[in-house]
């Protein structure tokens, strides 16, 4: 590794003049009192990102169209059950080439400098800096940015103390600062997203992705059941997906309660790494409890982009299906969605040792 490289970045984050925001500046949410309503920290972020947009820092002009969207309602008995949500952007995969063959040889890859990474980004996409307090950490660079090709409007990305050239893994620090930013968050419709190598990470650099997803889906508010009757964690696998998740519930509950949870995501995920199981996480807002919950994802490994009408990453295996053509988009069909959504099912055995390590280990 050079570490010429490692100091000049270093001094570059150190010496650039970007708005700090520290969270307790904001209101931080516990719980949403109604949906859909934005935070002046929302307000914050969505102005920023439009005056990115217009300034051209964008690949493409991104544009919410009420034609681009469309709702696969799944047919159930599960009266809660939310549809997907179907949207086509072309533009994403005509602007943003990713390669082919997906380049990560393993799901715990080290960070390489002489690799793209964020450390490189442009200035000019920078949002601003938070700080926080609130977790006993130290005070580093945790960056909000535009997403340059973005999936959907107010797509940011996250980067963790990009100072520390830390590999595409959630880091428990990570986690802290997603829920931070979540908590800064009015909005019902705000995510938070992550992927592993392997499963739809493109940059080996630590990041998560934000956005306002434009209607409610499937993820929203999944059925669910407790892992094992005996387990005394709130762990629950999802039972109304195609792609099994499991929920850990009401993460701001109370400091103790929540420090808790956050460090059995992170445990879960050290475990998916050791054995090499890919993983996506969704953290938001449920549409029903309107409390901070997040879902964990395990699945089958991604390693070749091939001619699919969508591929299957966080925003796809939670229900925001990103259509590469118009055609495929208009022919979108709840049979079609959900066999392709199959394609990345783990093992029933995997599955079940998943299930026994949560609750030897965290039941």
């Amino acid at each position: 590794m050079d570490t010429h490289k490692l100091s000049d970045h270093t001094a570059k984050w150190k010496k650039l003049k970007i708005r700090e925001i520290d969270p307790s500046e904001f209101e931080l949410n516990k719980k949403l009192s109604k949906k859909d309503s934005l935070s002046k920290f929302d307000e914050y972020l969505q102005k920023a990102w439009k005056e990115q947009m217009d300034k051209g820092y964008f690949r493409y002009n991104f544009e919410s169209v009420e034609a681009d969207y469309k709702i696969i309602e799944k047919s159930n008995s599960c009266e809660k059950s939310l549809p997907y949500l179907a949207h086509i952007n072309e533009a994403r995969y005509i602007r943003y080439e990713k390669p082919k063959k997906i380049p990560f040889k393993k799901i715990d890859e080290e960070f390489n400098i002489e690799k793209f990474s964020f450390l490189g980004i442009d200035n000019r996409e920078i949002i601003c800096k938070l700080s926080s307090e609130s977790t006993s950490r130290r005070l580093t660079s945790d960056l909000v940015v535009i997403n340059s090709a973005p999936l959907e409007f107010g797509h940011i990305l996250l980067i963790p103390e990009i100072e520390n050239q830390q590999r595409q893994s959630l880091t428990l620090e990570a986690l802290y600062s997603a829920l931070n930013l979540l908590r800064l968050s009015g909005s019902s419709n705000f995510k938070l997203m992550f992927n592993s190598l392997q499963g739809g990470a493109s940059v080996n650099h630590l990041h998560i992705h934000g956005m306002y997803s434009k209607y409610e889906k499937h993820s929203d508010n999944l059925s669910r059941k407790r892992l094992h009757e005996n387990c005394s964690k709130n762990i629950f696998i999802t039972t109304d997906s195609v792609n099994q998740g499991y929920v850990i519930t009401n993460l701001t509950e109370d400091e103790d309660t929540c420090n808790s949870k956050l460090e059995d995501i992170h445990r879960i995920v050290k475990f998916f790494e050791k054995k090499q199981i890919a993983y996506n996480m969704t953290m938001f807002y449920n549409s029903e409890s309107l409390e901070p919950e997040a879902v964990i994802w395990p699945r089958k490994s991604l390693v070749e982009l091939n001619s699919n009408p969508f591929e299957i990453a966080v925003s796809e295996i939670s229900g925001h299906l990103i259509y590469k053509s118009r055609s495929d988009f208009d022919n979108a069909n709840l049979e079609s969605i959900e066999n392709h959504l199959e394609s990345a099912v783990l093992e029933e055995s995997e599955y079940g040792e998943i299930d026994e390590w949560i609750n030897k280990n965290l039941g």
